[in-house]
Protein backbone atom coordinates (compact mmCIF):
# COMPACT_ATOMS: atom_id res chain seq x y z
CA UNK A 1 0.00 0.00 0.00
CA UNK A 2 2.86 2.11 0.58
CA UNK A 3 4.05 1.62 -2.72
CA UNK A 4 0.62 2.43 -4.40
CA UNK A 5 1.04 6.00 -2.53
CA UNK A 6 4.45 7.02 -3.07
CA UNK A 7 3.36 5.99 -7.19
CA UNK A 8 0.28 8.01 -6.88
CA UNK A 9 2.32 10.81 -5.39
CA UNK A 10 5.04 10.91 -7.99
CA UNK A 11 2.24 10.85 -10.54
CA UNK A 12 0.47 13.83 -9.33
CA UNK A 13 3.86 15.75 -8.80
CA UNK A 14 4.59 14.64 -12.70
CA UNK A 15 1.18 16.33 -13.38
CA UNK A 16 1.51 19.39 -11.61
CA UNK A 17 5.31 19.82 -13.04
CA UNK A 18 3.58 19.56 -16.29
CA UNK A 19 1.41 22.56 -15.54
CA UNK A 20 4.45 24.16 -14.26
CA UNK A 21 6.46 23.78 -17.82
CA UNK A 22 2.65 24.87 -19.22
CA UNK A 23 1.68 27.98 -17.19
CA UNK A 24 5.67 29.47 -16.95
CA UNK A 25 5.57 30.76 -20.74
CA UNK A 26 2.03 31.78 -20.23
CA UNK A 27 1.97 33.61 -17.03
CA UNK A 28 5.16 35.25 -18.06
CA UNK A 29 3.36 36.58 -21.42
CA UNK A 30 0.35 37.65 -19.28
CA UNK A 31 2.26 39.42 -16.84
CA UNK A 32 4.66 41.60 -19.34
CA UNK A 33 1.26 42.40 -21.43
CA UNK A 34 -0.69 43.77 -18.09
CA UNK A 35 2.87 45.62 -17.09
CA UNK A 36 3.10 47.27 -20.23
CA UNK A 37 -0.37 47.77 -21.35
CA UNK A 38 -1.49 48.88 -18.15
CA UNK A 39 1.18 51.16 -17.20
CA UNK A 40 0.72 55.13 -18.29
CA UNK A 41 4.21 55.45 -18.34
CA UNK A 42 5.26 52.73 -20.59
CA UNK A 43 2.14 53.76 -23.37
CA UNK A 44 2.69 57.58 -22.72
CA UNK A 45 6.74 56.73 -24.14
CA UNK A 46 5.58 54.21 -26.81
CA UNK A 47 2.23 56.52 -28.00
CA UNK A 48 4.91 60.03 -28.19
CA UNK A 49 7.25 58.37 -29.96
CA UNK A 50 4.72 56.63 -32.74
CA UNK A 51 3.77 60.20 -33.76
CA UNK A 52 6.46 62.02 -32.98
CA UNK A 53 9.37 59.77 -35.03
CA UNK A 54 6.73 59.13 -37.48
CA UNK A 55 5.67 61.52 -40.72
CA UNK A 56 2.17 60.80 -39.31
CA UNK A 57 0.49 64.52 -38.71
CA UNK A 58 2.37 65.25 -42.51
CA UNK A 59 0.41 62.28 -44.24
CA UNK A 60 -2.62 63.17 -42.53
CA UNK A 61 -2.33 66.44 -44.07
CA UNK A 62 -1.42 65.05 -47.64
CA UNK A 63 -4.48 63.02 -47.37
CA UNK A 64 -6.37 66.53 -46.22
CA UNK A 65 -4.92 67.65 -49.81
CA UNK A 66 -6.83 64.39 -51.43
CA UNK A 67 -9.56 64.42 -49.87
CA UNK A 68 -10.49 68.02 -49.79
CA UNK A 69 -11.20 68.17 -45.66
CA UNK A 70 -12.69 71.62 -45.00
CA UNK A 71 -13.13 73.81 -41.47
CA UNK A 72 -16.60 72.67 -41.33
CA UNK A 73 -18.83 70.84 -43.27
CA UNK A 74 -17.47 69.52 -46.73
CA UNK A 75 -15.44 72.99 -47.91
CA UNK A 76 -16.00 75.40 -50.27
CA UNK A 77 -18.04 73.48 -52.77
CA UNK A 78 -20.95 72.60 -50.38
CA UNK A 79 -20.83 75.83 -47.99
CA UNK A 80 -19.83 78.44 -50.71
CA UNK A 81 -17.96 80.77 -48.04
CA UNK A 82 -14.91 78.90 -46.09
CA UNK A 83 -11.60 78.35 -47.92
CA UNK A 84 -10.77 74.65 -48.82
CA UNK A 85 -7.79 72.93 -47.28
CA UNK A 86 -7.03 70.59 -50.04
CA UNK A 87 -6.34 73.73 -52.28
CA UNK A 88 -3.89 75.04 -49.74
CA UNK A 89 -1.75 71.83 -49.55
CA UNK A 90 -2.65 69.99 -52.65
CA UNK A 91 0.76 71.30 -54.60
CA UNK A 92 2.84 70.82 -51.73
CA UNK A 93 5.65 67.80 -51.58
CA UNK A 94 6.48 65.87 -48.53
CA UNK A 95 9.77 68.12 -47.31
CA UNK A 96 7.27 71.27 -47.68
CA UNK A 97 4.89 69.66 -45.88
CA UNK A 98 7.34 68.65 -43.25
CA UNK A 99 7.95 72.39 -42.93
CA UNK A 100 4.91 73.62 -42.61
CA UNK A 101 3.76 70.80 -40.03
CA UNK A 102 7.06 71.94 -37.76
CA UNK A 103 5.65 75.40 -38.09
CA UNK A 104 2.27 75.03 -36.78
CA UNK A 105 2.43 71.41 -35.09
CA UNK A 106 5.54 71.12 -33.43
CA UNK A 107 6.44 68.12 -31.73
CA UNK A 108 6.58 69.92 -28.14
CA UNK A 109 2.49 70.56 -29.37
CA UNK A 110 1.84 66.58 -30.49
CA UNK A 111 3.78 65.36 -27.45
CA UNK A 112 1.23 67.59 -25.10
CA UNK A 113 -2.00 66.31 -26.75
CA UNK A 114 -1.02 62.65 -27.00
CA UNK A 115 0.75 62.82 -23.13
CA UNK A 116 -2.61 64.48 -21.66
CA UNK A 117 -5.03 62.05 -23.86
CA UNK A 118 -3.00 58.72 -22.02
CA UNK A 119 -3.51 60.68 -18.88
CA UNK A 120 -7.15 60.96 -19.60
CA UNK A 121 -7.75 57.31 -20.39
CA UNK A 122 -5.92 56.30 -17.06
CA UNK A 123 -7.23 58.73 -14.55
CA UNK A 124 -10.99 57.46 -16.27
CA UNK A 125 -10.06 53.44 -15.85
CA UNK A 126 -9.20 54.36 -11.97
CA UNK A 127 -11.90 55.91 -11.56
CA UNK A 128 -16.30 55.84 -11.56
CA UNK A 129 -16.89 58.66 -14.13
CA UNK A 130 -18.93 57.11 -17.14
CA UNK A 131 -16.61 58.65 -19.78
CA UNK A 132 -12.86 59.43 -20.50
CA UNK A 133 -12.18 62.99 -19.97
CA UNK A 134 -10.58 63.72 -23.54
CA UNK A 135 -9.99 67.50 -24.53
CA UNK A 136 -7.71 69.21 -26.90
CA UNK A 137 -6.78 72.64 -26.37
CA UNK A 138 -6.10 73.92 -29.96
CA UNK A 139 -5.39 78.13 -28.59
CA UNK A 140 -2.15 77.48 -29.33
CA UNK A 141 -2.41 76.47 -33.32
CA UNK A 142 -4.80 78.88 -33.72
CA UNK A 143 -2.16 81.50 -32.46
CA UNK A 144 0.33 80.22 -34.34
CA UNK A 145 -1.58 79.77 -37.53
CA UNK A 146 -2.51 84.09 -37.41
CA UNK A 147 0.84 84.90 -35.89
CA UNK A 148 4.21 84.64 -37.54
CA UNK A 149 4.24 81.31 -38.07
CA UNK A 150 1.14 81.74 -40.29
CA UNK A 151 2.59 83.76 -42.77
CA UNK A 152 6.10 81.30 -42.59
CA UNK A 153 3.74 78.92 -43.86
CA UNK A 154 2.19 81.49 -46.49
CA UNK A 155 5.86 82.03 -47.49
CA UNK A 156 6.39 78.47 -47.74
CA UNK A 157 2.75 77.62 -49.49
CA UNK A 158 3.60 80.59 -52.11
CA UNK A 159 6.70 79.36 -52.99
CA UNK A 160 5.09 76.09 -53.80
CA UNK A 161 3.17 77.39 -56.33
CA UNK A 162 3.59 76.32 -60.21
CA UNK A 163 4.30 79.35 -62.82
CA UNK A 164 0.43 80.20 -63.96
CA UNK A 165 -1.25 79.22 -67.52
CA UNK A 166 -2.67 81.58 -69.98
CA UNK A 167 -5.66 80.74 -69.37
CA UNK A 168 -5.05 81.19 -65.55
CA UNK A 169 -3.60 84.77 -66.27
CA UNK A 170 -6.75 85.39 -67.62
CA UNK A 171 -8.61 84.46 -64.45
CA UNK A 172 -6.45 86.38 -62.47
CA UNK A 173 -7.24 89.86 -64.59
CA UNK A 174 -10.74 89.37 -63.54
CA UNK A 175 -10.27 89.35 -60.08
CA UNK A 176 -10.32 92.82 -58.83
CA UNK A 177 -9.23 92.70 -55.62
CA UNK A 178 -7.30 89.26 -54.40
CA UNK A 179 -7.28 90.63 -50.84
CA UNK A 180 -11.36 90.52 -51.29
CA UNK A 181 -11.57 87.74 -53.10
CA UNK A 182 -9.11 84.91 -51.32
CA UNK A 183 -11.57 82.38 -52.35
CA UNK A 184 -10.57 82.94 -56.06
CA UNK A 185 -7.01 82.89 -55.65
CA UNK A 186 -7.14 80.28 -53.82
CA UNK A 187 -8.75 78.44 -56.79
CA UNK A 188 -6.16 79.00 -59.03
CA UNK A 189 -3.15 78.20 -56.52
CA UNK A 190 -0.31 79.71 -59.35
CA UNK A 191 2.35 82.13 -59.11
CA UNK A 192 0.80 85.02 -61.02
CA UNK A 193 3.29 87.43 -62.35
CA UNK A 194 0.85 90.58 -62.76
CA UNK A 195 0.22 90.52 -58.72
CA UNK A 196 3.04 91.24 -56.47
CA UNK A 197 4.21 88.58 -54.47
CA UNK A 198 3.59 89.97 -51.09
CA UNK A 199 -0.11 90.46 -51.84
CA UNK A 200 -0.61 87.14 -52.67
CA UNK A 201 1.63 85.85 -49.67
CA UNK A 202 -1.17 87.97 -48.19
CA UNK A 203 -4.33 86.40 -49.48
CA UNK A 204 -2.64 82.72 -48.14
CA UNK A 205 -2.05 84.50 -44.69
CA UNK A 206 -5.33 85.64 -45.09
CA UNK A 207 -6.65 81.85 -45.83
CA UNK A 208 -4.90 80.30 -43.13
CA UNK A 209 -6.47 82.98 -40.27
CA UNK A 210 -9.71 82.18 -41.68
CA UNK A 211 -9.20 78.32 -41.43
CA UNK A 212 -7.51 79.22 -37.64
CA UNK A 213 -11.06 80.83 -36.95
CA UNK A 214 -12.99 77.88 -37.78
CA UNK A 215 -10.81 75.48 -35.33
CA UNK A 216 -12.76 75.19 -32.13
CA UNK A 217 -10.90 76.44 -29.30
CA UNK A 218 -11.57 72.95 -27.54
CA UNK A 219 -12.04 69.63 -29.06
CA UNK A 220 -14.12 68.04 -26.62
CA UNK A 221 -13.68 63.93 -27.52
CA UNK A 222 -15.92 63.47 -24.00
CA UNK A 223 -18.89 64.95 -25.26
CA UNK A 224 -18.50 63.44 -29.02
CA UNK A 225 -18.45 60.07 -27.25
CA UNK A 226 -21.39 61.33 -25.47
CA UNK A 227 -23.45 61.90 -28.61
CA UNK A 228 -22.49 58.95 -30.29
CA UNK A 229 -25.09 56.25 -30.89
CA UNK A 230 -24.10 53.03 -29.43
CA UNK A 231 -21.59 54.60 -26.66
CA UNK A 232 -24.32 53.85 -23.73
CA UNK A 233 -22.45 54.53 -20.26
CA UNK A 234 -23.70 50.61 -19.66
CA UNK A 235 -21.63 49.72 -22.02
CA UNK A 236 -18.51 51.71 -20.79
CA UNK A 237 -18.63 50.80 -17.44
CA UNK A 238 -18.49 46.61 -18.27
CA UNK A 239 -15.58 47.56 -20.74
CA UNK A 240 -14.03 49.48 -17.67
CA UNK A 241 -14.49 46.36 -15.51
CA UNK A 242 -13.38 43.94 -17.82
CA UNK A 243 -10.09 45.78 -18.56
CA UNK A 244 -9.80 46.20 -14.24
CA UNK A 245 -10.42 42.48 -14.37
CA UNK A 246 -7.74 42.00 -16.88
CA UNK A 247 -5.11 44.12 -15.25
CA UNK A 248 -5.37 42.89 -12.17
CA UNK A 249 -5.07 38.79 -13.17
CA UNK A 250 -2.48 39.87 -15.30
CA UNK A 251 -0.61 41.20 -11.96
CA UNK A 252 -1.55 37.84 -10.47
CA UNK A 253 -0.56 35.55 -13.10
CA UNK A 254 2.70 34.60 -12.21
CA UNK A 255 0.88 33.01 -8.74
CA UNK A 256 0.12 29.89 -10.80
CA UNK A 257 3.34 28.30 -11.45
CA UNK A 258 3.73 29.32 -8.18
CA UNK A 259 1.19 27.67 -6.67
CA UNK A 260 2.03 24.31 -9.08
CA UNK A 261 5.74 24.30 -7.76
CA UNK A 262 4.54 23.99 -4.11
CA UNK A 263 2.26 20.97 -5.26
CA UNK A 264 4.80 19.34 -6.55
CA UNK A 265 6.69 19.91 -3.37
CA UNK A 266 4.01 18.50 -1.58
CA UNK A 267 3.59 15.30 -3.65
CA UNK A 268 7.40 14.82 -5.33
CA UNK A 269 10.12 16.20 -2.91
CA UNK A 270 11.44 14.05 -0.75
CA UNK A 271 14.86 14.94 -0.21
CA UNK A 272 17.39 17.97 -1.64
CA UNK A 273 18.17 16.02 -4.57
CA UNK A 274 14.37 15.36 -5.16
CA UNK A 275 13.93 19.12 -4.72
CA UNK A 276 16.30 20.03 -7.32
CA UNK A 277 15.39 17.86 -9.68
CA UNK A 278 11.44 18.41 -9.30
CA UNK A 279 11.78 22.08 -9.18
CA UNK A 280 15.15 22.54 -11.65
CA UNK A 281 13.75 20.51 -14.90
CA UNK A 282 10.09 22.06 -15.22
CA UNK A 283 11.57 25.54 -14.61
CA UNK A 284 14.59 25.10 -17.23
CA UNK A 285 12.28 23.74 -19.61
CA UNK A 286 9.21 26.26 -19.29
CA UNK A 287 11.66 28.99 -19.13
CA UNK A 288 13.26 27.70 -22.34
CA UNK A 289 10.08 27.40 -23.88
CA UNK A 290 9.62 31.30 -23.06
CA UNK A 291 13.02 32.18 -24.17
CA UNK A 292 11.85 30.23 -27.75
CA UNK A 293 8.88 32.06 -27.52
CA UNK A 294 10.97 35.24 -27.38
CA UNK A 295 12.20 34.51 -30.66
CA UNK A 296 9.13 33.61 -32.51
CA UNK A 297 6.90 36.56 -31.28
CA UNK A 298 8.03 39.68 -33.40
CA UNK A 299 7.81 37.77 -36.64
CA UNK A 300 4.50 36.45 -35.59
CA UNK A 301 3.09 39.39 -35.05
CA UNK A 302 4.67 41.50 -38.03
CA UNK A 303 2.57 38.87 -40.20
CA UNK A 304 -0.45 39.16 -38.11
CA UNK A 305 -0.43 42.46 -38.26
CA UNK A 306 0.34 42.66 -42.07
CA UNK A 307 -1.98 40.30 -43.11
CA UNK A 308 -4.94 41.41 -41.20
CA UNK A 309 -4.84 44.68 -40.19
CA UNK A 310 -2.00 47.03 -41.88
CA UNK A 311 -3.61 46.64 -45.38
CA UNK A 312 -6.92 48.06 -44.48
CA UNK A 313 -6.08 51.15 -42.20
CA UNK A 314 -5.61 54.33 -44.38
CA UNK A 315 -2.03 55.00 -45.23
CA UNK A 316 -1.58 57.57 -43.27
CA UNK A 317 -1.84 55.75 -40.14
CA UNK A 318 0.35 52.27 -41.07
CA UNK A 319 3.23 53.49 -40.52
CA UNK A 320 2.35 55.00 -36.57
CA UNK A 321 0.84 51.54 -36.29
CA UNK A 322 4.11 49.42 -37.37
CA UNK A 323 5.87 51.92 -34.85
CA UNK A 324 3.55 51.31 -32.16
CA UNK A 325 3.67 47.45 -32.55
CA UNK A 326 7.87 47.64 -32.35
CA UNK A 327 7.54 49.73 -29.62
CA UNK A 328 4.94 47.97 -28.07
CA UNK A 329 6.84 44.33 -29.12
CA UNK A 330 10.52 46.02 -27.52
CA UNK A 331 8.35 46.81 -24.20
CA UNK A 332 7.11 43.24 -23.53
CA UNK A 333 9.51 41.05 -25.19
CA UNK A 334 13.13 42.55 -24.02
CA UNK A 335 11.95 42.43 -20.41
CA UNK A 336 10.28 38.96 -20.76
CA UNK A 337 13.28 37.99 -22.27
CA UNK A 338 15.53 38.94 -19.49
CA UNK A 339 12.94 36.61 -16.82
CA UNK A 340 13.30 33.71 -18.94
CA UNK A 341 16.97 33.67 -19.20
CA UNK A 342 17.08 34.29 -15.13
CA UNK A 343 14.79 31.44 -15.26
CA UNK A 344 16.96 28.91 -17.12
CA UNK A 345 19.74 30.03 -15.11
CA UNK A 346 17.65 28.82 -11.94
CA UNK A 347 16.64 25.49 -13.46
CA UNK A 348 20.44 24.95 -14.00
CA UNK A 349 21.47 25.64 -11.02
CA UNK A 350 19.00 23.59 -9.30
CA UNK A 351 19.51 20.38 -11.40
CA UNK A 352 22.86 20.98 -10.63
CA UNK A 353 22.37 21.22 -6.99
CA UNK A 354 20.63 17.46 -7.93
CA UNK A 355 23.47 16.11 -9.48
CA UNK A 356 26.02 17.61 -6.63
CA UNK A 357 24.04 16.19 -3.93
CA UNK A 358 24.06 12.44 -5.49
CA UNK A 359 27.76 12.76 -6.66
CA UNK A 360 28.61 13.86 -2.87
CA UNK A 361 26.03 10.90 -1.29
CA UNK A 362 27.79 8.35 -3.46
CA UNK A 363 31.19 9.22 -2.92
CA UNK A 364 30.76 9.53 0.80
CA UNK A 365 29.34 6.20 1.72
CA UNK A 366 29.56 2.73 0.51
CA UNK A 367 25.94 1.73 -0.54
CA UNK A 368 25.76 -2.61 0.33
CA UNK A 369 25.03 -4.59 -2.88
CA UNK A 370 21.72 -5.61 -1.53
CA UNK A 371 20.54 -1.53 -0.58
CA UNK A 372 17.71 -0.99 -2.94
CA UNK A 373 18.58 2.39 -5.65
CA UNK A 374 18.15 5.45 -3.69
CA UNK A 375 15.29 7.51 -4.69
CA UNK A 376 15.95 10.47 -6.24
CA UNK A 377 12.51 12.04 -7.30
Amino acid sequence: MKTFFLYVSKMLAGVFAFFVVLLIPVSLMTFNLGRVFFSPAIIKDVSVRAVTETDFVTLMMDEMSKGGVAGEGEGEDQAGEEPNLKRLFENLEDPELRQIKEILLPDTLLVRWTEDGVDSFYRWLESEEPYPQLKIDTSLVRERMKGPQGEEAAEILFESLPPCTAEELEAFDDISSPTESPEAVLELMCKAPTLAREEQVQVYEYILERVADEIPSEVNMTQELNDAEGMAEEDLAKAKDVLRKVRDGSMLSLLLPGICLLLVTLFGVRSLAGFGGWWGIPILLGSGISFSGTLIYPGLMYRLLVNNVYADVPSAIQPVILKTMERLSAAVILPLRRQALVGVAVGILLIGLMLVVIVFRRRSRSAPPESQPEDIL
